[in-house]
């Protein structure tokens, strides 16, 4: 289970982010984040997975206060459990797609490939493998991407419009098989100003001025 009480986030230029003051997800939900541009989707998303911290509040992650973790757990937590996929993708431009998606599994020690196999047929990424990213089109960035955030077989998928780079025909194949891992047991959180993808979750979260 996730839960946010009374949490808000300062930035440096002094603006601050208030969010409902109780954010419930559970275990197993699929969620949709929607709100105006620069409404805080993404810092939601980013506090959540751990990769931001939040200015007050509480954040309780499947019953543990996140705040009482080191910074050591708080790695190895985001990398076996949580699965992200970025808008702007965050690849890393030196490595080749396969080591893209390979590389939570290399960071964490692990010594086969997963689930390797079964996602470069899934997203058809099998030609692009030894390719530079540079090469590679949005679209074909973003497969990689969800690759990658999918390789650990994490309990929760963070995605920030995981459809954005998508034609419509890849979207619903994304959004398909979000559905199926769903099902499986995986917690999904996305944030989308698609209102048609947000109403395929079972919960939508709106954030207000």
């Amino acid at each position: 289970m996730i839960e946010l009480i009374n949490v808000t986030k300062k930035f440096e230029n002094k603006n601050t982010i208030v969010f409902p003051n109780k954010i419930i997800i559970n275990s197993g939900e699929m969620v949709a984040v929607i709100g105006k541009s620069g409404i805080g989707k993404t810092t939601l998303l980013n506090i959540i997975g751990l990769l931001d911290r939040k200015e007050s509040g509480s954040y309780f992650l499947n019953k543990q206060d996140t705040k009482l973790l080191t910074e050591k757990e708080v790695s190895t937590l985001r990398n076996k459990s949580i699965g992200f996929v970025f808008q702007d993708f965050k690849l890393i431009d030196d490595l080749t797609p396969k080591q893209n998606i390979l590389l939570p599994r290399r960071i964490g020690k692990m010594k086969s490939d997963g689930d390797f196999e079964k996602l470069i047929e899934i997203f058809q990424l099998r030609s692009l493998l030894d390719n530079s990213i540079s090469e590679l089109s949005g679209g074909q960035k973003q497969r990689v991407a969800f690759a990658r955030a999918m390789i650990m077989s994490p309990s929760i998928i963070l995605a920030d419009e995981p459809t954005g780079s998508l034609d419509s025909n890849n979207a619903l194949i994304m959004l398909d098989y979000l559905k199926q891992l769903n099902k499986m047991g995986t917690t999904i959180i996305t944030v989308t100003h698609d209102k048609d993808i947000a109403l395929q979750h079972n919960k939508i979260i709106q954030l207000g001025d």
